[in-house]
C-alpha cells in the first residue's frame, strides 16, 4: 500500500545551524505498515526551531510502486493553507515522476541560508534537491550506486563546518547492497560540475551487509567528534534473523587524510531495531540511546560519558508489539 514520508521546514526563510551538532536536531518517526512490502517510510525533521514568523512548508515523500506517486512540496501560504509546488524531474533512475521514497532529511547543505532536501529511495539512486531560496529545486544524484535507503542522518561528521550525509541501507541479498555510506560535503558545489560529496563506505562490526532502519549522529564519547549510531533490523543476505546495533566511533582523520571509524556492537543490540532516539535521558551531561524494537522490549542504553553503555528494558509494552517510531522530548 502507498506510504509517505514528510519533512517540515521553511524553504524561504534563512536558517542557521550549529556547525557541529552534538545533540540530535531530529527524531525519526516511522509509520506502522505491513512488513510484507519494502521497509516503511521515515518521517524526519532536521533543522533548528523556526522563528515565530516563519511559515513551515511540508515536503512529502511518497512510496507507490503500483503507479505514479510523485513526491510533493506544499508551500505554506499562511492561515494553514498550502500550494503545491512543482518538483524537478527526478535525478534518480525512476522515471515519469514516480517515486519510491523511504527517507528524507532537510538541511542547508551548501551554506546559502535555505534548506535543501536529501531523498532516499528504494532500489534507485538517491538524490539531493538543491533549493534556490524560493522553493524551486534542482535535482542532483547522490552517489552512483543503486541502493535501498531506509534511513538518513545529517551532521558535521568530519568536523569541517559543513553538513555531511549518512545513508543507512538495506541489504536484502537480491536487489540491494547493505553497505552504509558517509557522504562528506566538499563545499558549495551542488550546482556546479564538481562532485559535491566524497563518499566513504562505513565499516560494520561483523563485516556483514546490514539492514539498517535507523541512524543517529552525535558525540557519545565526549571527544568532540560526531559518532554514528546504527540501528539494524536483520540481515537477509546472511540469513540472519537479527543483526547487532552498532556504534561507529569517529576517530577523525588518519595519516592518509581519510576519516576512520571503529565499529563495535552495542549491548542488547540484536533486538531487530526499527527506531532510535539520542538524548541525555538521565540528565548527566552525555548522550544516551533509546532503541525501538520489533517483537521485543524496547531498550535504554545509558552512557557512562565515554561511550560505554549499560542496557535496560523499558516498561510499557508487550513483547508482541512492534515499535516503529519514537520521539524523545
Amino acid at each position: 500500500m502507498p506510504t509517505a514520508t514528510a519533512s517540515w521546514y521553511s524553504s524561504k526563510t534563512p536558517k542557521t545551524h550549529s556547525e557541529t551538532p552534538l545533540r540530535p536536531l531530529s527524531e525519526t518517526v516511522r509509520d506502522s505498515v505491513s512488513r510484507s512490502r519494502p521497509l516503511p517510510a521515515l518521517q524526519s525533521v532536521s533543522r533548528e526551531l523556526p522563528s515565530i514568523a516563519a511559515r513551515q512548508d511540508i515536503f512529502i515523500g511518497n512510496y507507490d510502486p503500483a503507479g505514479p506517486g510523485p513526491n510533493q512540496l506544499l508551500l505554506n501560504q499562511g492561515g494553514a493553507t498550502f500550494a503545491v509546488q512543482g518538483l524537478p524531474t527526478s535525478a534518480s533512475s525512476l522515471t515519469s515522476g514516480a517515486q519510491q521514497t523511504l527517507a528524507l532529511e532537510v538541511s542547508d547543505l551548501d551554506g546559502d541560508g535555505d534548506m535543501d532536501v536529501v531523498v532516499g529511495h528504494d532500489r534507485a539512486l538517491n538524490e539531493i534537491l538543491v533549493n534556490d531560496g524560493s522553493g524551486n529545486f534542482v535535482a542532483r544524484a547522490l552517489g552512483s550506486t543503486t541502493l535501498t535507503t531506509d534511513s538518513l542522518a545529517v551532521g558535521d561528521v568530519d568536523g569541517d563546518g559543513l553538513i555531511d550525509i549518512v545513508e543507512g541501507n538495506a541489504g536484502d541479498g537480491e536487489f540491494a547492497d547493505g553497505t552504509n555510506y558517509l557522504h562528506m560535503n566538499q563545499g558549495k558545489y551542488l550546482l556546479t560540475g564538481v562532485e559535491p560529496f566524497m563518499s566513504l563506505a562505513l565499516p560494520s562490526s561483523d563485516g556483514a551487509s546490514a539492514y539498517t532502519n535507523a541512524l543517529k549522529v552525535g558525540d557519545v564519547d565526549g571527544d568532540g567528534n560526531a559518532d554514528i549510531i546504527v540501528g539494524n533490523y536483520k540481515n537477509y543476505a546472511a540469513g540472519m534473523e537479527t543483526q547487532s546495533n552498532q556504534l561507529l566511533r569517529n576517530r577523525g582523520k588518519g595519516s592518509d587524510g581519510l576519516m576512520t571509524f571503529e565499529a563495535e556492537d552495542l549491548p542488547r543490540g540484536d533486538a531487530a531495531t526499527l527506531a532510535l532516539g539520542l538524548a541525555d535521558v538521565d540528565n548527566d551531561g552525555d548522550l544516551d540511546i533509546v532503541c525501538g524494537n520489533y517483537d521485543g522490549p524496547n531498550t535504554l542504553l545509558k552512557n557512562d560519558g565515554k561511550g560505554v553503555f549499560t542496557a535496560s528494558d523499558l516498561p510499557g509494552r508487550s513483547d508482541d508489539d512492534n515499535t516503529n517510531a519514537l520521539v524523545i522530548f
